[in-house]
């Protein structure tokens, strides 16, 4: 550090560094910065790794109130990096020939902060695989990349894994692979005035997102597009740039933009509305208009407003800038909540019952065998069984046994039975790039003889508790869905126990009994998760960990298990496996089956990892549990 005292008048300066990777090949960091909101400025440094040490550049981690200026980094892995950080400023900076240029995200885990409020501007990222990737974002807001160059990279902006409101405006995105890709439901992100020229594909977007700003200022420009049409963006999403650009973006743009928090209220509940993301290049917005389509209205840039009545709202803000301004309307659907209650007997439909439902209603269902697919497409729903074994829903080897397609709906006291081949007991969320279902109760279920006892697709904050999931093909197994509890589950005799797969973040797995499976739980490409309490024994491989980074296992009873206690690839990152029964007194084994259940690494190739021989002896693993839990 140069000068300064860390305040927002003296802020800390480092400036005018030059780091080589071989003058520290020890360090995969050239400059750090942790767990502050001091203020502070990056300036003038320049950071170059090599083919073979490509250090991270610039990181930081939890941090309000930086500024990195006219720095910059070349063949590191991450140029640089802005994890769980607010309020910062990346300006006029240079990231080439590296893996990501630049990269914001919201990793570590859960508990961390959001990355709200970020600018990147004025720079450049070229010949890397990723120029700027965002990604594992469900809590971030108002992040905005203003009028950068995104050239001769693999993909110019990745939006990954729930990275939502973000503003692309003012950038030129040229002769990349592909030069800006949504999907992962990454969704209410904005993308307009750009230059996309010369990309091999200039776009995809699998979810759902705006590509232009109305026709006062229009959308982005397309090289090699007719704009008497309009630019139709591939992908699932199926949006489109309803209006764009003719040769060039325009300069005097101003774009209203808001959050809102809950998701889905319902009457009675306060509704917090956030205009900060809108945007003016000046940052000259004297004005916000909020019509809230019950005859109320607002001013200032943070309103809250609580609607009385269910029905479905639009909501219109607008902007003022001197002589311009700017409209945006979004729909809120808050649902009437109904205190009624339907019985349904033997020989009657469940089905028929849910249609007749409204939000709120309680569905009780007396002891008998039902044969029928059941889809699940209003909030606020209780379906509850007379007696869990008596009560039986058969889906008659036709589909999904039950298809939840809305939010906070409980299903609990039936055996749930039969589905078809690649279905499921119950399936939560359908697998279309958009989160379809949060805060569903699955509880007190027997769920048998499926091919997914429980399947989840890109949904959220469920609770799965104190079910018997048994001889199904996978007992749970999941697909892009974040921050749900599975607790209290008793898993055995299936192919997967447990499959948590693709981008399930941050999901929390305590107190289950997983025993009796070929893989009792198998994690892949899914990160930050918190396995604890649980009884993991009797299973050919007990907790198998596939490219899953940095999950925690503590207090487990892991034992008696096959083949292996634990089996992770070398790109599991951070292993925290303390204070876990293994069997014996002294711990874990390796090769040999000498003490407990073994821990193995493997590589790419599945070859064993001599150094995962040493992994018992290391703060990895020590302490352990000398008695069974």
């Amino acid at each position: 550090v140069r000068s300064g005292s860390g305040t927002a008048e003296d802020p800390f300066i480092i400036f005018n560094w030059k780091i080589y990777s071989l003058t520290n090949p020890l360090k995969n960091v050239s400059i750090q910065i942790s767990n502050t909101d001091a203020y502070f400025i990056i300036e003038n440094c320049h950071i170059y790794g090599n083919e073979k040490l490509s250090p991270i550049g610039i990181w930081l981690n939890n941090v309000k109130n930086g500024k990195i200026l006219n720095c910059t980094c070349s063949k590191t892995s991450f140029g640089i990096v802005l994890s769980s950080s607010s309020n910062n400023t990346v300006e006029n900076c240079k990231c080439e020939n590296s893996k990501i240029g630049l990269s914001i995200n919201g990793c570590p885990s859960e508990d961390s902060p959001p990355s709200i409020n970020n600018t990147v501007k004025n720079c450049e990222f070229s010949n890397c695989e990723n120029g700027i990737y965002f990604c594992c974002l469900p809590r971030s807001s108002n992040n905005l990349i203003e009028s950068c160059r995104c050239y001769n990279n693999n993909i110019g902006i990745l939006f990954d894994h729930i990275s939502n409101y973000i503003n692309v405006v003012g950038c030129n995105i040229s002769n990349n692979k592909i030069g800006l890709e949504v999907h992962s439901t990454s969704i209410n992100n904005h993308i307009s005035n750009n230059v996309f020229w010369e990309n091999d594909k200039h776009s995809v977007d699998n979810c759902n997102n705006t590509w232009d700003n109305g026709p006062l200022f229009g959308g982005n420009f397309w090289s090699g597009h007719n704009i008497s049409n309009p630019y139709e963006i591939p992908g699932a999403g199926h949006n489109k740039d309803l209006y764009p650009l003719n040769n060039s973006t325009k300069r005097d743009v101003l774009i209203a933009l808001f959050t809102y928090y809950p998701d889905f209220p319902i009457p009675g509940e306060e509704i917090c509305f956030d205009a900060s993301g809108s945007y003016d290049p000046a940052g000259n917005i004297i004005e916000y208009k909020w019509d809230f389509g019950d005859g109320v209205n607002a001013t200032g840039e943070k309103v809250c407003h609580t609607y009385v009545n269910g029905s479905n709202y639009n909501v219109t803000l607008k902007v003022i800038s001197g002589d311009k301004n700017d409209t945006v309307v979004r729909l809120i659907t808050v649902p009437e909540i109904s205190n009624c209650s339907i019985s349904v007997c033997s020989g009657m439909s469940i089905q028929d019952a849910v249609d007749n439902a409204q939000p709120g209603c309680s569905i009780y269902v007396e002891n008998g065998t039902y044969y029928e697919n059941i889809v699940v497409n209003k909030p606020y729903l209780n379906i509850i069984g007379t007696n869990k074994e008596s009560t039986i829903i058969d889906g008659c080897d036709k589909g999904n046994v039950v298809c939840i397609t809305s939010s906070f709906v409980n299903i609990s006291g039936f055996t749930i039975t039969n589905s078809s081949e690649n279905k499921s007991g119950i399936q939560i969320g359908i697998s279309d790039y958009i989160v379809d279902s949060i805060g569903c109760c699955i509880k007190q279920n027997i769920i048998t003889e499926n091919n997914n006892g429980i399947n989840m697709s890109e949904t959220e904050q469920n609770n799965i508790c104190e079910n018997v999931i048994s001889n199904n093909n996978f007992g749970i197994s999941t697909n892009r869905t974040y921050s749900n509890v599975f607790d209290d589950n008793f898993i055995s005799h299936n192919t997967f126990g447990m499959y948590i797969f693709w981008g399930s973040n941050w999901n929390i797995i305590t107190k289950n009994t997983v025993t009796d499976n070929p893989i009792g739980l198998f994690l892949k490409w899914s990160h930050y998760a918190k396995i604890n309490h649980n009884n993991i024994t009797s299973n050919i491989q007990g907790i198998k960990l596939d490219n899953a980074l940095s999950p925690s296992i503590n207090y487990n009873n892991i034992y008696n298990n096959c083949k292996y206690g634990i089996i992770y690839s070398n790109k599991t990152g951070t292993k925290n496996f303390i204070d876990n029964w293994w069997g014996s007194k002294l711990g874990p084994s390796w090769i040999l089956p000498i003490f407990g259940d073994k821990i193995v690494g493997i590589d790419g190739s599945g070859n064993i990892l001599p150094s995962s021989g040493m992994i018992k002896f290391t703060k990895n693993c020590r302490p352990w549990s000398k008695q069974l839990f």
